[in-house]
């Protein structure tokens, strides 16, 4: 209980830093725009002015120096390389039989893949500009939409068992959320898609953290070598963990503060594995420093 009060803690103290993102030159948007939530034009700054990115803004200009794009480049393609975790999990379960840990997998996959779905759609607008900063997150959704999807019906196929009530799930969760983020864009402009996104990627890594047992003993062989799976996915999570948080480093990226503030609250949560990864190994240094127990 006490690891989660940290988390809560920490989430709350970067909610509190979190500002909105300056992008001096973009404008405010307009209702001719292709989307309500999309800025594709940026006329010279007035003098005196610094416009500011509206809190559900996604920019589609290009970033602003090379420095900044490849924050949204490294992060993009880390978020790709994470797709194998999944794909290790799902080569890992057991024919017509379902653990619990299995059962929080296959959620986790459910909605991962809606998350993506949204995200995907959030961006949609700027997927003819090929230069846009956004641009690699918008394939990356894509990217994740289809490689979750497909790791789910795999999953499902391999841990099917009698009177599986999963297919409804499988179809429902993804529509639903399509469907409310339609909703939401034909009540409020797609003003709150982005929190929609962010509450389903938040959901499906609550489901994740639930499904991963952090003192697993699994090793495998990398050129005559054995490497325990720990070690391994410690090193994946510190990655995510700095990837999360790199946004920081160039706060005038106009990148929707949602998105941000969704990698921030990831970047937690792969911090906090770190140290889960690695709390066993970090349990027998310190029991060596205390000494023996008489």
């Amino acid at each position: 209980m006490a690891l989660w009060r940290v988390m809560l803690l920490l989430v709350v103290l970067l909610a509190v830093k979190v500002q909105y993102v300056s992008c001096p030159g973009d404008t405010w948007l307009k209702a001719a725009t292709l989307a309500s939530h999309l800025d594709t034009s940026a006329p010279a700054p007035q003098p005196n002015r610094n416009d500011i990115c509206d809190n559900h803004t996604v920019s589609c200009q290009p970033a602003e120096s090379s420095a900044a794009k490849a924050v949204v480049d490294f992060n993009s393609a880390v978020s790709s390389f994470f797709f194998i975790v999944p794909m290790i999990r799902v080569l890992r379960l057991e024919h017509n039989s379902r653990t619990e840990s299995d059962t929080q997998f296959w959620w986790y996959l459910c909605f991962g893949s809606s998350g993506y779905i949204i995200w995907a759609y959030y961006f949609c607008g700027c997927s003819s500009f090929y230069q846009a900063a956004v641009f690699p997150i918008y394939v990356v959704s894509i990217l994740g939409a289809i490689v979750h999807l497909i790791l789910l019906l795999i999953a499902t196929s391999l841990t099917f068992g009698v009177r599986d009530k999963r297919p409804i799930p499988l179809v429902l969760v993804p529509a639903s959320s399509f469907f409310t983020a339609a909703v939401l864009w034909w009540v409020s402009e797609l003003d709150w898609i982005g929190w929609w996104g962010f509450s389903l990627t938040a959901l499906s890594h609550c489901f994740r953290l639930g499904a991963t047992n952090y003192q697993d003993d699994f090793t495998f062989w990398l050129f005559d070598a054995s490497i325990p799976i720990w070690l391994v996915n410690a090193i994946i999570s510190a990655v995510g963990a700095v990837s999360g948080f790199l946004w920081l480093r160039h706060p005038q990226l106009c990148v929707s503060l949602e998105y941000k503030v969704t990698s921030y609250v990831i970047g937690v949560v792969r911090g906090v594995e770190v140290y889960l990864w690695c709390s066993r190994g970090i349990t027998r240094v310190l029991s060596k420093i205390e000494g023996d127990q008489q």
